[in-house]
């Protein structure tokens, strides 16, 4: 079933029709398929191990074609059902860094630094919000990477004295980002950096920091974040979601940070553009987040209460 490093893919019991192996390039897994063998495969462990190798190369090959949602899927179907073949293939690693990836992640390092924002928190929010889709809208108007709406767009662009901003920007994935990621700080900003303030971020996020005001208000206890007095359950979902997300982001690639980061150079000439940039519909680095009156309330609206 297996030459040296090559394998035979297979749906399940029965004749294989071709060869579908995954082979290391430059450093990189990268999908082969061969041609058409007609081998027999008789046995269900074997037939497991080609399962768990073949999704393992779809999944791989959706991430080279920037399909990230397929990406995501075939990877967590292979996560989810054969972890034991993917450790015994040496793919584990693979196939979850695939469950969570970094696509946009020179985008992501710049934005994250000049509001200074996690950037694995970015990530697991733009995972969740639009498995990684730049033109991704949502049934009540959200729109892009990291799912803002509009009005709340609207609003930001004018905090960052933005000049001609239009909808049409959030489908960008470098302006989608750039609102997105200051909007967190300013929600940071609002509610607190520390660890827990992070579930409250996140339900500002999705449900609207004036409803979060109004829940914070009902806690019985300052001990630490109680997501259950957010009377949405989309709401709560939505924490359980992203910081999910965020542990495996900070669990695989935390000791990376400095990979995603912007070239020391590269970083200065930012900063020394931004100084200058008051006028020119750019905010300044040094410039925190601020919200004047009337701020929007969230990305979304909030979902509404069930009867």
């Amino acid at each position: 079933l297996r030459d040296g490093d090559r394998s035979e893919g297979a749906l399940g019991l029965g004749l294989v029709p071709f060869a579908f192996h995954l082979d290391r390039i430059d450093g990189e897994l990268v999908p082969q398929v061969g041609p058409w063998i007609g081998q027999l495969v008789t046995h269900p462990d074997a037939t497991n191990v080609l399962t768990a190798e073949m999704l393992a190369a779809m999944g791989t090959l959706a991430q080279h074609r920037n399909e990230h949602k397929r990406s995501i899927q075939w990877s967590e179907l292979a996560r989810k059902r054969y972890p034991a073949e993917l450790a015994r293939l040496g793919l584990t690693e693979h196939v979850d860094r695939m469950v969570w990836p970094l696509p946009y992640s020179s985008l992501v390092a710049r934005s994250a630094r000049k509001y200074h924002v996690d950037p694995l928190l970015v990530f697991a929010l733009i995972r969740e919000e639009s498995h990684f889709n730049a033109n991704a809208n949502s049934r009540v108007g959200a729109r892009g990477l990291m799912q803002l709406m509009p009005r709340t767009a609207a609003w930001i662009a004018q905090m960052m004295k933005w000049g001609m901003y239009s909808d049409d920007l959030l489908l960008n994935p470098s302006d989608n980002i750039e609102f997105g990621t200051y909007y967190l700080a300013y929600l940071k900003q609002s509610l607190g950096a520390g660890p827990d303030a992070l579930p409250w971020v996140l339900a500002a996020y999705n449900g609207g920091i004036g409803n979060v005001k109004r829940w914070l208000s009902l806690k019985e206890t300052s001990a630490g974040p109680d997501i259950e007095a957010i009377e949405f359950k989309e709401t709560r979902d939505y924490i359980v979601k992203v910081t999910g997300s965020h542990k495996h982001y900070s669990r695989l690639y935390g000791d990376r940070l400095a990979e995603l980061d912007l070239p020391q150079e590269a970083a200065e000439a930012a900063d020394a553009a931004l100084a200058g940039a008051a006028g020119s519909g750019l905010a300044s680095d040094a410039e925190a987040p601020r919200a004047p009156a009337g701020a929007p309330r969230g990305p979304r609206r909030a979902p509404k209460k069930r009867r």
